[in-house]
């Protein structure tokens, strides 16, 4: 069984319990961090209820994780090449 523990954290004024893993507990503590911030800008920059800003928030989120999965092919091509120079360097 996956040893788990239950934190509540806070998001935009609403808490909510959730499991994590305990060496995920500072990775969620900074998502949630990050969240608020981009809640609070979004809410600041524009009109609407919490509603339209937690949308804003996680389509903002799932561009950013897009654009790091589209990075990712290119280091893995560098670094297939990299690992290829560094062989044909050793023989």
């Amino acid at each position: 069984m996956i040893n788990t523990k239950s934190i509540q954290v806070t998001i935009y004024g609403r808490p909510y319990r959730v499991k994590v893993k305990p060496d995920e507990q500072d990775a969620v503590a900074n998502a949630v961090k990050k969240i608020n911030e981009l809640v609070t800008q979004f809410a600041g920059s524009y009109d609407g209820d919490v509603q339209d800003f937690m949308a804003m928030t996680a389509l903002y989120i799932a561009t950013e994780h897009n654009k790091i999965n589209e990075i990712q092919p290119d280091q893995d091509f560098i670094l297939q090449k990299l690992n290829t120079l560094s062989q044909l360097l050793d023989n």
